[in-house]
């Protein structure tokens, strides 16, 4: 055993200054590649294997933002994604460290969202060993667009090719880098001069393809989650330039203000059937509501999106420029959507007026009483449910995880969100069980840059699976599915340092945008969801 470590050992050593001399040089270039492509932040975690990484990006005046788990610093990296609009670089040390990633690297990739997953690996000539910290990571993201394996600058057409599908297609990439034992190695220096930015080709996309959709006297478009690039200005144009009825998913909060537009989906779907149109405009990717898929099944509807899969399997499928459907000429159309908003609006009274500290009642009062443009983040599961079905008109922009809908990652999103300055409050209402996956996150609170206050729904863990048929026969559903509990998480974040209050009643929900979180001891909200769409179904919420 002796003899084939000391074997190990020589081979080691005996090509590491060579290779020393080499990644310097090609370390350089990677880095100023990936400053050129506009990238200003990178998400850390902690690791030795990674520190010429480090050292290089931080020459280069990339802000570093460390934090000690590696699956809250690659949501936190989404956040900022969606806060500032451009790549943003995650970086890990070898082995699990590297796997830990994986989430956030699917949500990513289903969100078409720019990140960069830049990690540490063992040079080639130990893998296949029992080496420390030593995994094969080849191959490990599933869902990246292209994975580069860098050594050398002969990897560059390849880093370049990788570039561009993530500009061109939207979604993550990996680059692995094989680096020798950092602390047999100098320090990197580089000179943060002649960085040239990548000049970007624009995303090409097909013009309109049909006009069939013109001679329709009774359409419908329906706008589900939109790709993070579009213009919402362009798509209100859009509306206003088509004038059907709108129904719109709850993650385009202001869309779903537009005037020809359904207030919830659910409702419009126990209003509407396919059969009430006789042309059906399907725009972009995923719903929140179920309701919608089965509406948009049906042979006549044609979808167009700029890189979004539809919900379900459609028959007209095509890649097109939104903007390009501002050439169609159609029949305007007018049909009953007031009526049907103003049904939603006395549904919504009705309900919380059955149950004031239902889950629906702490989320309307809370953001009713914001008087200013906020922006809004949405935890998966039950809350984004019951919020597709409000249209609240001070909401600048709703933020959400939907790609792979997950409760994984949401703290650490919100973290990210608002990382960088701005003076646009933001608002995150979450679960609890969403908070208790993702607890550890919250001490990135203190370092938050903008307004923010979190409101944390406590209905004694996922009341959403109490619409389960087995909610009923399933003598353990509350342990198996539900995952019932007492928790009350105010004392365990205040232990954290983070100033939160515990809220009984909705009408004492005070929301203030300093760094504070809010735990709402509520009564469930899946009987309230329940309630909405009995009212929707009877047609008439009197």
């Amino acid at each position: 055993m002796g003899g084939i470590e000391y074997q190990v050992n020589w081979v080691y050593k005996g090509i590491s200054s060579q290779m020393m001399k080499q990644s310097k040089a090609d370390i350089d270039i990677l880095v100023k590649k990936i400053k050129a492509m506009g990238v200003t932040t990178c998400c850390m975690g902690a690791g030795s294997r990674s520190s010429q990484l480090v050292h290089a990006l931080n020459q280069l005046g990339i802000q570093m933002i460390p934090f000690i788990d590696e699956r809250v610093v690659g949501y936190m990296a989404i956040g900022i994604i969606k806060a500032v609009q451009q790549p943003v670089v995650v970086l890990t040390t070898s082995g699990t460290a590297v796997s830990n990633l994986c989430p956030a690297m699917t949500e990513a990739a289903n969100s078409h969202l720019p990140l960069i997953a830049i990690t540490a690996d063992r040079p080639k000539h130990m893998q296949g060993t029992s080496a420390n910290q030593t995994i094969n990571q080849v191959g490990i993201f599933q869902d990246a667009l292209v994975e580069v394996h860098w050594e050398n600058q002969a990897q560059l057409v390849m880093l370049d090719q990788a570039f561009d599908a993530m500009h061109l297609r939207g979604g993550p990439i990996h680059i692995n880098v094989h680096l020798e034992d950092p602390v047999r190695e100098e320090l990197i220096q580089i000179k943060a001069d002649n960085i040239m930015p990548c000049i970007k080709e624009k995303r090409a996309f097909a013009q309109c393809p049909t006009k069939t959709i013109e001679t329709a006297k009774n359409g419908v478009v329906c706008i589900g989650q939109l790709e993070p690039w579009v213009d919402v200005n362009m798509m209100e144009t859009l509306l206003d330039h088509v004038h059907w009825p709108v129904v719109v998913d709850g993650s385009q909060a202001r869309l779903k203000r537009h005037p020809n537009a359904y207030h919830s989906s659910d409702a419009f779907c126990v209003k509407h059937s396919a059969q009430d149109f006789d042309a059906i405009l399907y725009l972009g990717g995923r719903w929140v509501s179920k309701k919608m898929a089965d509406f948009l099944s049906a042979e006549h509807v044609t979808h167009y999106s700029e890189g979004a899969h539809p919900v379900v399997h459609v028959t007209k499928s095509n890649q097109i420029d939104y903007a390009s459907l501002l050439t169609l000429t159609t029949q305007h159309r007018s049909i009953g959507i007031k009526e049907v908003n103003e049904n939603v609006n006395l549904a919504i009274q009705k309900s919380i007026k059955n149950d004031p500290r239902c889950d629906l009642s702490f989320m309307v009062s809370a953001l009713a009483s914001i008087d200013q443009p906020f922006d809004c983040f949405i935890s998966n599961s039950l809350p984004i449910r019951l919020f597709d079905q409000l249209c609240i008109q001070t909401i600048r922009q709703v933020h959400v995880n939907r790609g792979a809908s997950g409760i994984d990652g949401n703290i650490a999103t919100i973290m990210g969100l608002s990382m960088m300055k701005t003076h646009v409050p933001l608002l995150a209402i979450v679960g609890d069980l969403a908070s208790v996956y993702d607890l550890n996150a919250f001490f990135l609170m203190s370092r938050v840059q903008r307004p923010l206050c979190i409101m944390l729904i406590n209905n004694g863990g996922g009341d959403i699976f109490s619409l389960l048929p087995s909610a009923r026969k399933q003598p353990n559903f509350n342990d198996q599915f539900k995952l019932s509990h007492s928790y009350r998480l105010a004392p365990i974040i205040g232990a954290m340092g983070i100033n939160v209050t515990t809220c009984k009643d909705s009408r004492d929900v005070d929301i203030q945008f300093d760094q504070h979180v809010i735990e709402c001891i509520t009564t469930g909200g899946a009987n309230a969801l329940t309630q909405l769409q009995l009212a929707f179904n009877q047609g008439d919420s009197h």
